[in-house]
């Protein structure tokens, strides 16, 4: 899998320029229209002061490596198989043993491998329907009632 970096904005500044807001209106007692626009003048200004401070965070993201191919059979199949691979990696992030996230990231692996090598020999594509269509669906249900239940078991 590509790991991509991106930049997140924190929402620390938000909660700021609101706590300010509150305090602002609660301390000064705003009763005229004229007070509540200074209240929220000076919100947005601590908000883009505090916004500027603590600034964006960096993070890597998975990305898939999507292949094409020209076959209209073999695209489906593999449309069907990214979102499938979509919906895993989505599962994997709720996971929280490592040996389940390991073998969570050996399945996407493996599965890209297998859809890099259809999108190159369509012909082949018929074989893995299977694959696509009957073990994903049981992968994702069986990890869905696994998180269930691990969340059930912590509680």
């Amino acid at each position: 899998m590509e790991k991509k970096k991106v930049y997140v904005s924190s929402t620390l500044p938000y909660y700021i320029a609101g706590i300010v807001f509150v305090v602002y209106t609660y301390v000064f007692q705003c009763y005229r229209i004229l007070d509540f626009v200074i209240a929220f003048l000076i919100m947005i200004g601590v908000f883009l002061v505090a916004h500027r401070i603590i600034g964006k965070k960096e993070i890597e993201v998975e990305v898939l490596q999507e292949h094409t191919s020209k076959d209209a059979y073999c695209h489906a199949l593999l449309e069907e198989g990214y979102g499938y691979l979509k919906t895993l990696m989505a599962l994997k992030e709720q996971m929280e043993k490592p040996s389940v996230i390991e073998d969570i990231d050996e399945m996407i692996e493996t599965s890209q491998a297998i859809f890099a090598y259809i999108a190159e020999y369509p012909q082949k594509a018929r074989e893995v329907r299977k694959f696509v269509n009957y073990y994903y669906p049981t992968l994702i249900n069986l990890l869905k009632n696994y998180d269930t239940l691990e969340n059930q078991h912590q509680d």
